[in-house]
């Protein structure tokens, strides 16, 4: 399990990037995580992921979806609202809730690309954050791939996921990042190569739960 990878305020300050990157990430409404500084409790992230189970198709509406999880041998479920309302992200009809994959949106995702990097034309494996212009947006991107995502440190190319929230940000589209992240703990439990980094996540939401 690896350490949960936190912003640096005073780094930021330091590099005149503070106020844009604070705005970026109010965009998607995760200022109270991103910022945070969790301590990290081993044996309860692992008693979370161990028994984390996600359903997204389950329910109709306002309560659709399911997720549950045992924190201190306590099994905890709820729905998309329930974890909307804990983390304060958007979820109007309008907000995005999955990447979306299709010709047109790849086509938007290129052209995304080229302005921030002046390469239109890279393949998607061949996305790396080091060839984003705006020092700004290349911090924003580490805050969403390390952070949010739990990517490790020496991992530069930047996803499909991550690119869409940054082109939704930029587009002034509300995302419903509460999705993206719990599909994100999926994807960790599936993939035993993939570092555990989420950590601080589970303490954030302890809190809540207490």
């Amino acid at each position: 399990m690896t350490l949960h990878i936190v912003s640096d305020s005073h780094a930021m300050v330091a590099l005149g990037i503070s106020e844009s990157v604070r705005f970026l990430i109010h965009q998607i409404g995760w200022e109270s995580f991103a910022f945070s500084n969790l301590p990290i409790y081993r044996n309860l992230t692992l008693e979370f992921l161990s028994s984390f189970k996600y359903d997204p198709g389950y329910g109709q509406h306002l309560r659709r979806g399911l997720v549950s999880f045992r924190l201190f041998s306590n099994t905890y479920t709820y729905n998309h609202r329930d974890i909307v309302e804990f983390l304060g992200v958007p979820s109007g009809l309008d907000a995005f809730t999955r990447v979306q994959d299709d010709s047109f949106m790849e086509g938007e995702l290129e052209r995304y690309w080229g302005i921030i990097t002046g390469n239109p034309n890279a393949a998607r494996n061949e996305r790396f954050s080091s060839e984003i212009h705006n020092p700004a947006f290349q911090y924003f991107h580490m805050i969403i791939a390390h952070t949010f995502f739990g990517k490790a440190m020496n991992n530069t190319t930047v996803s499909q996921a991550e690119l869409f929230m940054m082109f939704c940000v930029y587009q002034n589209r509300p995302i419903n990042a509460a999705t993206f992240l719990l599909t994100n703990f999926v994807r960790i439990i599936e993939e035993p190569t993939h570092p555990i980094s989420v950590g601080g996540f589970v303490t954030f939401r302890e809190g809540f739960l207490l």
